[in-house]
């Protein structure tokens, strides 16, 4: 029974850490984005004379990238300092795919923003745009190494010409 509980809450906390994810760098996104009509969006420290409104806002953002970046770094296999062994279940595959598309989603349009409207995207949403490409680069990296590997393992050569070929044995 206590198992159950813990379980359930595990869960909860889970799907609150990712909808908390997306809605506050939804929000972010949105406000870094050009108005179409003016009206109430996030307030960023230059726009407030220097006093940040938004801090406690732009730190709880900060751990949950961090969180969402961190399942998702495992989940794309990049290596950390423990690995300990975790049980799977469809329900917790479904839920890592689940934080992997948002957070790649949201990171590739953190980084959108930020680079067509520099001048007006909050920190929150930089922020997420350099923790990702960050992150992206030693998944992108692992992938490479991870065909290399494929290809040695297959007993193929690709040092001559970069044309693949058989070694011999």
């Amino acid at each position: 029974m206590r198992v159950k509980v813990v379980q359930i809450l595990t869960v909860f906390l889970a799907l609150a850490a990712l909808a908390g994810f997306a809605l506050i760098f939804g929000q972010g996104i949105k406000a870094s984005l050009p108005p179409k009509n003016p009206g109430p969006h996030l307030v960023t420290e230059e726009q407030n004379g220097g006093q940040s409104g938004t801090d406690p806002l732009i730190y709880v953002a900060t751990a949950l990238a961090a969180l969402v970046g961190g399942i998702v770094a495992v989940t794309f296999g990049v290596e950390s300092t423990e690995q300990q062994p975790t049980k799977k279940t469809p329900f917790k595959d479904w839920l890592t795919a689940a934080y992997a598309v948002t957070y790649v989603l949201f990171g590739v349009a953190a980084v959108a923003v930020w680079v067509v409207h520099p001048t007006g995207t909050v920190e929150l949403v930089r922020n997420l745009a350099t923790t990702f490409l960050g992150l992206a680069l030693p998944i992108v990296t692992q992938y490479f190494r991870w065909q290399e590997q494929q290809r040695r393992t297959r007993g193929l050569d690709t040092t001559h010409n970069s044309v693949p070929t058989e070694r011999p044995l």
